[in-house]
């Protein structure tokens, strides 16, 4: 897989933006023969020396069909979190 990816990271806010586009043959990986696109903003949070937390959110499209929610849909946003312990 080859993916156009661009990726900034300053250490002192801790904030993270990704971009990547996946450059698969048509359907070989997902199925459905179509131009994906997913973008990421997350960032992480130290609660303490030892504990952060590191929230995200996700949108992911599909460019020539519907490809997400069992083919009802062309895009999706997800948001998740992490909690990291150092020890």
């Amino acid at each position: 897989m080859i993916a156009v990816c661009g990726r900034i990271t300053p250490a002192a806010l801790g904030e993270d933006v990704a971009n990547a586009s996946p450059d698969v043959l048509p359907g070989k990986r997902t199925g459905f023969a179509t131009w994906y696109s997913e973008n990421t903003l997350g960032w992480v949070h130290w609660l303490s020396r030892s504990i952060a937390i590191r929230p995200e959110i996700r949108f992911d499209h599909s460019y020539a069909m519907p490809t997400y929610n069992h083919g009802m849909a062309n895009s999706q946003l997800t948001a998740a979190a992490d909690i990291l312990m150092k020890f």
